[in-house]
């Protein structure tokens, strides 16, 4: 069982690059991608900029009302 699921607000850790994420590097999960019938530990992440990437979870810190601030 995966720490995340659809609907938890995520920050991409520090070191994971894609040129097409924003800089603040928050988004929303949107599903959690199925393989082989089972889901597995990816995620369709969709930033603020319209664009929606898959992340693996050891890339993805939950945030918290804290951490939004």
């Amino acid at each position: 069982m995966s720490e995340f699921k659809q609907g938890d607000l995520v920050k991409i850790k520090d070191g994971t690059e894609d040129g097409r994420m924003p800089d603040h590097r928050m988004g929303l999960i949107v599903e959690q991608v199925v393989a082989k019938g089972k889901p597995c530990n990816v995620f369709n992440i969709w930033f603020l900029n319209g664009e929606t990437l898959k992340f693996h979870g050891m890339y993805l810190e939950k945030v918290t009302g804290h951490d939004a601030k």
